[in-house]
């Protein structure tokens, strides 16, 4: 399912705090403030693989959505992951059961939620349609299924959506919730980069 997101905000909801129950991307955001610095105002196309309750999709639509032609396309099955539904809790813990409606509630609140396509779907069913379309991306960030296999299926297959001089990013390089590390993101980042 491809939905897009347009939403009329206010500037006093532009100001508004966004809701997450997760900030995972908190940890990171103060790196992509530096290195993404080259980037501001220029014409973009973003490709984000995993959005979860919107953190980074955000952060990308305030931060990088200035050019009047850039877009975000944002894939996500808002269903969670793997380690996500480990555990009777999880679905409250993480609130699965709402994710979609905390994502577009978040995202809602940026200041160019209409430069938001979301494409609710599997990575590898989504990355179809640009590859069919032969649509190319500045800047892609991979931060879908923590699994291995799943990283690296990922990699590969938006490396032919990155333009000559585009930039990936992995999520979860350090990341070790698995107990046995080939489940772990860290070996499939590795292999790729090789």
């Amino acid at each position: 399912m491809t939905v897009n997101l347009t939403a009329t905000t206010t500037s006093d909801q532009t100001d508004c705090k966004y809701d997450l129950q997760q900030d995972w991307f908190d940890i990171v955001r103060e790196e992509w403030e530096v290195r993404t610095q080259p980037l501001r105002g220029q014409k973009l196309q973003i490709l984000e693989i995993g959005s979860f309750e919107g953190a980074s999709t955000k952060w990308m639509l305030d931060n990088l959505m200035d050019h009047p032609e850039s877009s975000l396309t944002a894939i996500d099955t808002f269903q969670g992951s793997m380690e996500h539904k480990e555990g009777t809790d999880a679905v409250d813990k993480y609130g699965l059961s709402s994710l979609d409606d905390c994502f577009r509630a978040n995202v809602s609140k940026s200041k160019h939620p209409d430069k938001l396509h979301v494409m609710k779907m599997q990575s590898h069913k989504a990355l179809l349609e640009p590859r069919n379309e032969a649509r190319q991306f500045d800047f892609i960030y991979v931060d879908a299924s923590h699994v291995a296999i799943d990283v690296l299926h990922d990699a590969v297959n938006c490396w032919s959506l990155l333009k000559t001089e585009g930039t990936m990013v992995f999520d979860n390089f350090s990341w070790k919730a698995y107990l046995q590390d080939c489940y772990n993101p860290r070996i499939a980042i590795e292999a790729f980069i090789r």
